[in-house]
């Protein structure tokens, strides 16, 4: 029973947690409005889809699989070139490849979730992901007038 109620106190926390983030940095910055009524929004929406996800995946582990595949596409190059003002990518070619490096994974991932296919040749789908991310890098830098070296 202590370990239920330890379970159920994360899962909580984590709800709420999410909720708010999801209400106020996606809803509340898409119409504005009352953050409090955003934030109980986006803890419906945080939770059905976390139901949604709980009931598609048969492992944690997957879970874990695909969520890091995605995240690493889309922060890796981004949050490593932020460090630097020469290797900075421009904001709106991280806020691409944020958006079209996990979406290239997805692609990648999608017949191997609904259809059991492998993978296309056999490569994971974080290397598609990444050589997309690094792609838009380097237009990234020509976009910026001068040449940097993305190794």
């Amino acid at each position: 029973l202590g370990l239920f109620a330890t379970v159920m106190s994360t899962v909580d926390s984590y709800t709420f947690i999410a909720g708010a983030t999801v209400g106020k940095d996606i809803i509340w910055r898409l119409k504005g409005g009352d953050i409090t009524k955003n934030s109980r929004w986006g803890l419906v929406v945080s939770g059905i889809l976390a139901v949604v996800i709980a009931l598609f995946f048969r492992s944690v582990i997957d879970i874990w699989y695909l969520f890091g595949t995605l995240g690493t596409c889309a922060l890796l190059i981004p949050l490593a070139s932020s460090f630097s003002e020469k290797w900075r990518m421009t904001p709106k070619m991280a806020a691409m490849s944020m958006i079209f490096s996990p979406l290239v994974a997805l692609i990648w991932i999608v017949p191997n979730l609904f259809l059991g296919i492998k993978y296309f040749w056999g490569i994971d789908p974080i290397y598609p992901g990444l050589l997309t991310s690094v792609i838009i890098y380097i237009f990234s830098c020509n976009i910026k007038n001068h040449f940097c070296k993305p190794f």
